[in-house]
């Protein structure tokens, strides 16, 4: 096999990957922002407004913190090998990316 075609294989495998993960991200995505505004939003906005919480969409079970990390820990806990969705109660998102000009 030629230099150029393992290069080739190579980039093909890692572009499918990365587009089978991209998939998966978006639909716990989906699922975990599902959950959140048709179950828990009224359940936690009222009394939890600002903290964290962290859903894991396969069992419906979530996880608060004033910290984004500290409701990261108690899910990581119960659900070692999931992936979290995480969203600020009460706000669009939970966090916020800024360009280094605007800090």
């Amino acid at each position: 096999m030629s230099t150029t075609l393992r290069r080739q294989t190579k980039q093909t495998t890692k572009t499918k990957r990365r587009s089978k993960e991209d998939a998966e991200g978006e639909r716990l995505c989906r699922r975990g922002n599902r959950l959140y505004q048709t179950k828990l939003k009224a359940l936690l906005e009222p009394e939890y407004k600002g903290m964290f919480v962290a859903i894991e969409p396969d069992s419906g079970d979530y996880f608060l913190g004033a910290r984004m990390i500290e409701a990261a820990l108690k899910a990581k806990e119960k659900h070692p090998d999931k992936l979290m969705f995480f969203v600020r109660v009460g706000f669009p998102t939970a966090t916020v990316s800024r360009s280094p000009r605007s800090l």
